[in-house]
């Protein structure tokens, strides 16, 4: 399967087999399954609706014991 063999996938789940070093979530849901991977990157927008899903995940992420690393772009400007 050429899944398997690429850098890149580009899926709508994570079920799909492939590479596990980074996992980057454009959803506004917390990406079951995403423990497989050795790093979650998230990109949050910047209206009220996004950062309360993100907010909502990162509590999920803290619960489970997950470290969080948090990087606002607007303020590296």
């Amino acid at each position: 399967r050429l899944a398997d063999r690429t850098p890149v996938l580009l899926a709508r789940t994570i079920e799909n087999r492939g590479p596990d070093d980074l996992l980057i979530n454009l959803s506004d849901t917390f990406p079951a399954g995403f423990a497989r991977f050795k790093r979650l990157i998230e990109i949050v927008g910047t209206d009220g609706i996004d950062k309360d899903h993100a907010r909502l995940r990162w509590k999920q992420y803290k619960e489970q014991g997950y470290e969080i690393n948090h990087v606002d772009v607007e303020k590296t400007r």
